[in-house]
């Protein structure tokens, strides 16, 4: 942390730049951000929509396929390694 009193270039602006700053927004004209946002939740209020959600479908799964399937091959070539071992 710098010492009080201890100015760095990027610690401080322009004079003319501050002024020019200043200028630049007291000639912005028009709503801030929190009058915008007050704006929007009027008209949300105001227009109620509901929105309907779509009836679930189930769709297959290629991953629990592709595990089943593996997991089928698995135990026959267990039991006929079984047959042939014993």
């Amino acid at each position: 942390m710098p010492k009080l009193g201890v100015l760095r270039e990027f610690d401080y602006i322009d004079v003319n730049l501050f002024n020019q700053l200043m200028t630049l927004r007291a000639r912005q004209s028009g709503p801030t951000i929190a009058e915008l946002l007050d704006e929007l939740s009027e008209i949300r209020k105001s227009e109620a929509v509901e929105i309907e959600a779509p009836i679930r479908h189930d769709r297959p799964n290629a991953m629990l396929a592709m595990l089943e399937n593996f997991q089928k091959k698995r135990v026959i070539r267990t039991e006929t390694d079984l047959l042939v071992n014993s």
